[in-house]
């Protein structure tokens, strides 16, 4: 289900940033997605990530075989070359952005902020899903598949809104992990930009 998610995000996507681990060096599952990525014809960045220490270098000089073009070395982590990624994408959104400009006419519509809440396991991104008339966010009968809040915009009845699927919330005394309690701070900041709460 997270494979077909993801590849239908790869074809809906102007631009890919397509991310690979420096230190661990290409997978099958690097050299899976890179084929889909380079059948889409989509623009795609190569980025290599974790690159700080040596273990890194090699996975940076392998990434060249997945036929994406030369790798961006970066370290999310401690933030090095992040800089050039942003030039880079800067670079190739620009001419997009002054397209739009021309094209585009000055709209004061405002998105309505929409929150999903509820305990793990009730169906929020199944409802969300349905609201949004794709397939979009992950679903299924384990609990805790959403983690953090997922935002997709719609335009309905002539208004657009965004709609965010938030992770499923318990009673603050069984939340013991720490995973769950970032989750669940997470869904709370997104009710507290929202106009309307399901």
């Amino acid at each position: 289900r997270m494979s077909a998610l993801s590849l239908g995000a790869i074809r809906e996507s102007d631009l890919c940033l397509f991310v690979i681990d420096a230190r661990t060096g290409i997978t099958a599952g690097d050299e899976f997605y890179a084929s889909k990525v380079r059948r889409t014809s989509k623009l795609t960045l190569l980025v290599a990530n974790k690159v700080e220490g040596q273990t890194a270098k090699s996975g940076i000089y392998e990434s060249f075989a997945l036929g994406l073009g030369e790798p961006i070395p970066v370290s999310a982590e401690h933030g090095t070359g992040i800089d050039k990624l942003k030039e880079k994408l800067l670079e190739i959104v620009k001419p997009f952005l002054s397209e739009n400009k021309k094209n585009s006419v000055v709209s004061n519509d405002k998105e309505i902020q929409i929150s999903i809440i509820g305990r793990p396991n009730s169906g929020k991104s199944t409802l969300v899903n349905k609201i949004a008339g794709n397939q979009r966010l992950l679903t299924g009968p384990e609990a805790g598949i959403t983690r953090d809040s997922i935002s997709s915009s719609i335009n309905w009845l002539g208004k657009k809104f965004r709609i965010f699927d938030t992770a499923g919330m318990r009673k603050k005394s069984k939340i013991i992990n720490k995973l769950e309690k970032l989750s669940v701070m997470d869904g709370l900041r997104a009710i507290r930009f929202s106009e309307i709460i399901i």
